[in-house]
């Protein structure tokens, strides 16, 4: 299968802006920017380095746009091509380290771009003044440029170019041998040893700032966080076939065999986007997860169910990611220094880990037994520092889910009276005057996890405000297209409208699953429906809200497929599959439907074996065999 055909490389870059919705989609309120703040960057799976056509624009270098924190971001003044640098994230906020390391300028003046050409491992780009030519590694890359003026590399580059943050240039040690350069850098939160190897071509002059090459060049650049050793042996190994595949092995994971191209081109490319990160450094104790807030719903499972290599690595390393407290961390940035990003959420890699453990995943569960009690029972003894609601929920979803996975009860009986501290008397909604981060109390009550059982007693009210919040009764909302400086007025249209978010980001994007307790899966699947259908689309624009390091994008590929996990748990709920077959790994998915708007769920069989309450197991998904999904 030839994934490039398949893959819109550029999707998620652009803003959505005034795009039509339909539907429920018209009922929702977009909170956030709606742009993916994606990148077309190549790179290998799970990797943090790749080589970014570099424009300036936030947050990715890759990007056009200025900052914006609501509505839809404005284009910066100059948005042409500057060079070429390394290290973006993909899908990510504001974070404070925007990297693009390293940047090379064929060309003394930012151009415009005649033609592009993205890839799996690698790119094309030509200008009036240059052509470029990249194949990207791990923790190198070969650039072949011709171009009308010599080359200018600054390694001490970083950062961005807009109107809030701007890019910053360190002295950089550089030590010439020959056709080698080894090149020290100290970003003060970051070091690096790079290695430039020329392989045609020559070098002009070097100065403590920029070393400037001839303009028909050729070379290989490698990098490590610990040696000069280790970058060139990096350089020695290069190979120019590694991205592909590696790629290949990740995507042909899953096999669409259905001739609907549009969501077999949204389900390729959602899938590529997923599997940017995290990324670990092993050898160098060097991590990029950021941030698991963002994954820990739909990335992390996807990872854990699919990927057994790279899940494994996960977990142990995250078993090394404790503070001094004994706690797990929230984040961890490709960087000496991460924010704590404490304002999200608690536990997280704690219900990660079992989550994990539940899905079969190998790791020392032993070890992972005692950091995850410590951390549960930290804060079941320092209840006072439990200062946001949804902390609350974070830690019942832990306790539930270490009880779920080591069979050991840390404090179930403490979960009903967390959680009643939580909600309001009649547990529909979250404490209504509380605080909540990037929502209000409704994108939080009706999350869907391994607590979720503990507060469904009152299912008609429910009922009635799930079908308020998504939008089965009540007016269109407003939707703030343009630039807002003074976030004031969408915040407070936020408070009074109390909808589903659309995907636009985290808080509530398993939320449509709820109906599934109640037996109300047409509810369900027209919800997941008008998501894919208004929210998502193959253009560039497709995204409806920050990526988030594989949140979102991972969301979708769960969703086109039609099986949703619910984290701490080890069951996965059944959802509304748009293909008429699908091979997961080892599942075989077939779509059985009496019509082409066929929502319901009329009932599921595993390997021919009728299933109860629209659910299976990672385990049933693991061990494979066929699903068929009717629908009616």
């Amino acid at each position: 299968m030839n994934y490039n055909e398949l893959i819109n490389f550029r999707w998620g870059s652009e803003p959505q802006g005034k795009i039509k919705r339909n539907n429920l989609a018209k009922k929702w309120m977009f909170i956030k920017p709606d742009v993916g703040n994606l990148s077309a960057a190549p790179q290998v799976p799970f990797s943090s380095f790749n080589v970014v056509p570099y424009y300036g624009g936030y947050p990715t270098g890759f990007s056009v746009y200025e900052y914006c924190a609501w509505g839809t971001p404005k284009k910066c003044t100059n948005n042409k091509l500057v060079g070429f640098t390394h290290f973006s994230f993909s899908g990510a906020g504001d974070l404070h380290h925007f990297h693009n390391y390293f940047l090379i300028k064929p060309s003394k003046d930012k151009v415009s771009v005649t033609k592009e050409k993205f890839s799996l491992n690698g790119f094309e780009i030509v200008t009036p003044i240059y052509s470029i030519k990249t194949n990207v590694n791990a923790r190198c890359a070969y650039y072949k440029i011709n171009s009308k003026e010599n080359i200018t590399i600054i390694p001490g580059f970083s950062g961005l170019t807009t109107k809030k943050y701007k890019n910053k240039v360190v002295k950089a040690k550089i030590k010439r041998n020959k056709n080698y350069f080894n090149i020290y850098t100290d970003y003060s939160f970051l070091k690096l040893y790079w290695t430039i190897k020329i392989i045609k071509g020559k070098c002009i002059n070097v100065t403590t700032s920029k070393i400037v090459l001839s303009n028909d060049i050729e070379f290989i650049i490698g990098f490590s966080t610990s040696s000069f050793k280790r970058a060139n042996n990096f350089i020695a190994l290069f190979d120019n076939q590694q991205a592909n595949r590696k790629w290949e092995n990740c995507l042909k994971v899953f096999d669409v065999m259905d001739n609907n191209s549009h969501y077999k081109k949204l389900f390729y490319t959602a899938l590529m986007f997923s599997l940017k990160k995290p990324y670990i450094y092993d050898e160098e104790n060097i991590y990029d997860f950021a941030t698991i807030w963002d994954v820990y719903k739909t990335l992390l499972p996807l990872i854990f169910l699919f990927y057994k290599k790279e899940a494994e690595i996960i977990t142990k390393n995250m078993l090394k990611l404790v503070n001094q407290d004994g706690l797990f961390y929230h984040a961890k940035l490709f960087s000496s220094k991460s924010p704590t990003l404490s304002e999200q959420a608690i536990c997280l890699m704690n219900i990660s880990l079992s989550t994990a453990k539940l899905y079969g995943v190998k790791f020392d569960y032993e070890k992972a037994k005692i950091l995850q009690r410590n951390e549960i029972k930290y804060y079941l003894k320092n209840l006072h520092k439990l200062d946001r609601t949804t902390y609350l929920l974070d830690l019942s979803d832990a306790i539930v889910a270490y009880y779920n996975a080591y069979h050991i009860d840390l404090g179930l009986t403490v979960v009903k009276k967390l959680i009643d501290k939580a909600f309001e008397k009649d547990k529909v909604y979250l404490d209504k005057k509380a605080n909540y981060y990037e929502g209000n109390y409704s994108n939080y009550s009706f999350r869907v996890s391994s607590s979720t059982i503990y507060r469904l007693e009152n299912k008609k009210k429910v009922i009635k405000a799930l079908d308020d919040f998504f939008g089965f009764k009540g007016s269109n909302t407003t939707r703030f297209d343009c630039p807002l400086d003074n976030p004031q007025p969408i915040k407070q249209y936020m408070e009074r409208c109390k909808r589903f978010e659309g995907l636009n980001n985290e808080p509530d994007m398993e939320s449509m699953y709820l109906y599934s307790y109640f037996g109300l899966s047409h509810k369900q699947n027209e919800v997941i429906n008008d998501v894919i259908n208004n929210s998502f689309s193959l253009n560039n624009n497709g995204v409806p809200g920050n990526d988030d390091n594989g949140g979102l994008s991972s969301w979708l590929v769960f969703n086109l497929l039609g099986i949703f996990p619910v984290v701490g748990t080890n069951k996965l709920k059944i959802g509304l599959p748009f293909f008429n077959k699908i091979k997961a790994g080892n599942l075989l998915v077939n779509r059985h439907a009496s019509s082409k708007n066929a929502l319901t769920i009329k009932k599921v069989l595993l390997n021919n074996k009728l299933i109860k309450n629209n659910e299976i197991t990672a385990l049933d998904v693991k061990k494979g065999g066929t699903l068929d999904i009717y629908l009616k």
